[in-house]
């Protein structure tokens, strides 16, 4: 079983070596000349590789007397943190985006968004594997592995949930590598950190995730070039923030009620 779940975890590294975002892999496809229907197959099957050692991990980190799903953290959640989540991830993307323009006039720089944008700008007939990939793919997978098996692993060495949180928020956002999406994208991770910190269940995240990246596909997909004012981005942020104060009101019966880590037993 060892030996299996290793090869799992082996074959599943290879399948994720260059993660969707950096702009190299972007970069390269596009001045490749290729299109969203070769590029979409291949980060669908990097998608399904990250979900699979995400599994495997889990596999080889649960004691004897815990199933994979209580490792990876999928255990129920509160209907009201679920709908923050599903709320929040309509809003979350709006101050981010309106920053990542900023840093990008700011510096000059080039960034991994506009290629992702490009890549999922076909029509759905041609891209619909690359839309897949974006919308249900990646945020199944990275939530697996970042606030699923790395959130649990964190938490038993050191015993607490909040360096996991913190933790998991900086490496999932320096997962994608290049540094105006890493930065635009700390707000996002921390606000998935924390439906995961505060259900202590990993739905809530993966349903957040999902929503914004859905989000993000319909917007491409309905407008040439989308641009976020200031205005509409603070009124965004705003928004966002009185979903998520609502969010932790609604659910604080149900925090209280939730069943501890094992690691706190």
């Amino acid at each position: 079983m060892v030996v299996m779940t290793v090869g799992i975890a082996l074959f599943a590294s290879v399948a994720v070596e260059v993660p969707l975002g950096t702009p190299g892999f972007n970069d390269a496809m596009l001045a490749a000349g290729e299109d969203p229907r070769y590029v979409g197959p291949v980060t669908l099957m990097q998608g399904v590789g990250l979900g699979l050692l995400a599994f495997a991990l889990a596999a080889l980190l649960r004691t004897p007397h815990e199933r994979i799903h209580d490792v990876l953290g999928l255990r129920p959640a509160s209907t009201a943190l679920l709908a923050t989540a599903a709320i929040g991830g309509l809003l979350v993307w709006i101050w981010p985006s309106w920053l990542a323009a900023q840093l990008i006039a700011w510096t000059g720089f080039d960034s991994s968004v506009a290629s992702i944008g490009k890549l999922l700008s076909g029509p759905l007939s041609e891209n619909w594997t690359m839309v897949l990939a974006v919308a249900i793919g990646a945020p199944v997978s990275e939530e697996l592995l970042f606030r699923g098996y790395l959130w649990r692993l964190v938490e038993r060495a050191s015993g607490s949930s909040i360096v996991a949180f913190a933790l998991t928020t900086v490496l999932f956002a320096l997962y994608h590598v290049d540094p105006i999406h890493v930065v635009a994208l700390l707000p996002t991770a921390a606000f998935l950190g924390w439906l995961r910190l505060r259900s202590n269940s990993l739905w809530p995240a993966i349903i957040a995730h999902f929503v914004n990246n859905a989000a993000a596909v319909a917007i491409v997909q309905f407008f040439v070039e989308p641009e976020v004012g200031t205005g509409l981005s603070w009124l965004g942020l705003g928004l966002f923030l009185g979903v998520v104060g609502a969010g932790a009101w609604l659910s604080r019966s149900a925090v209280s009620e939730a069943p501890a880590s094992p690691t706190h037993r």
